[in-house]
């Protein structure tokens, strides 16, 4: 219990009451929703440039929930270099706590909420910069479980995901060992305060944390997960009959001109539950190309399929249409469009089962023709995306 706490600081557990292996990687060849959160500051190297529980901009972590275990991706910065260990601390049953999925100090000792250590990597630093991700399973320890019975409900776990530093690395092989592996190592015991950053011994540097009620979020971008239920094509004012459902690339175009084009996007949605509360939706779309002026997106109101759709086949007029976005593509690149309120009661009538016709992509002002890369395109990450946030009720 001694060492629970030197993982946990009391203000972790604070901050709660206000609010794996390679080898053993778990398949991702599912299109799962996930949590995503920030990641923030418990110490810093410089005390008074970094307030304690500050989110560190550019940064997260992304925590996916399966059957038999969990996944924590996170990505951050401003780290010192040298050795660090990542921690799990798992209250497994977080309902049961006094607040249920809020879990406080109080619930730490509860057998109800059944409270649990572990390690989940360790990882040197050598740029002050982290991509890593830890994965734990139901009755499997990867390392070192100072405290508790592991993992045994994904479900319904809260999550504290902890980042212990444990100096620079050390040349001693036997040394370097306890630094990546263990929670007490010789050098965080042997090493004066405050220490080669003053830090003291061996601190716990950045966390995050995540509760089973926080929205999940679940992205739609073809060829990713498993999924494959993008649709995307373009039709053109001065070419009316044409289809061109199989493009790498769909287009945009004012009709100052007499030769407007617009794009149209669909993602399939099926795989939301019905009873789902949407709460945000966003669209990233990749450009090939920039241009002046504003870019609009229109909920379409006639059904189209990819492979037949054209300007003759569908109502492009934006009278009594709904404009859920707007956006300047005046950069190439990706664009993430977050869609208004109108927007998301769209995507929530499509979850809940009314007729999904997507969307329109629409030139304001530009007489200069955009390019966007299709979910045709040959570059996987470049293709459009659909990103959710949701809550099952």
């Amino acid at each position: 219990m001694n060492n629970l706490r030197k993982i946990i600081l009391p203000a972790v557990l604070a901050v709660l009451g206000v609010t794996a292996s390679a080898e053993q990687a778990i398949s991702m060849e599912e299109n799962l929703p996930f949590q995503q959160t920030p990641m923030f500051w418990l110490a810093a190297e410089d005390e008074t440039a970094i307030t304690p529980f500050f989110t560190i901009g550019d940064s997260g972590a992304r925590l996916t929930r399966f059957e038999d275990g969990l996944k924590m991706e996170i990505n951050t910065s401003g780290l010192p270099n040298g050795a660090y260990t990542h921690w799990w601390l798992i209250f497994n049953n977080s309902l049961n706590c006094e607040v249920p999925g809020i879990c406080t100090p109080q619930d730490v000792a509860s057998p109800a909420v059944e409270t649990s250590e572990m390690w989940g990597a360790g990882v040197i630093v050598n740029d002050g910069t982290m991509s890593a991700e830890s994965i734990v399973r139901v009755g499997e320890a990867q390392g070192e479980v100072p405290f508790g019975n592991g993992l045994t409900n994904p479900e319904d776990a809260l999550i504290v995901y902890v980042l212990k530093w444990h100096g620079p690395v050390s040349d001693d092989p036997e040394v370097r060992r306890g630094q990546l592996n263990y929670s007490r190592d010789p050098y965080c015991e042997t090493r004066p305060e405050p220490g080669p950053t003053g830090f003291g011994y061996c601190p716990n540097v950045q966390m995050s944390f995540v509760s089973p009620l926080q929205a999940l979020v679940q992205t739609l971008q073809q060829g990713k997960g498993g999924y494959y239920g993008t649709q995307d094509s373009f039709v053109s004012e001065n070419k009316p009959n044409k289809t061109a459902g199989n493009k790498g690339l769909t287009y945009v175009k004012s009709s100052d001109s007499r030769k407007e084009k617009v794009s149209l996007f669909k993602w399939d949605t099926a795989g939301i539950p019905a009873n789902s509360l949407i709460e945000s939706a966003t669209i990233s779309l990749n450009l090939a190309n920039e241009t002046d002026g504003s870019f609009s997106v229109w909920a379409v109101d006639t059904d189209w399929q990819e492979q037949n759709v054209s300007w003759n086949t569908i109502n492009m007029q934006t009278e009594n249409k709904v404009k859920v976005a707007t956006f300047f593509p005046n950069r190439a690149g990706e664009h993430v469009i977050n869609l208004n309120q109108d927007g998301v009661a769209l995507v929530q009538s499509w979850v809940t089962g009314e007729d999904n016709f997507g969307f329109a992509v629409v030139s304001d002002e530009s007489e200069e023709k955009v390019k966007i890369y299709s979910s045709e395109s040959d570059d996987v990450d470049k293709r459009p995306t659909l990103s959710l946030g949701y809550r099952v009720q």
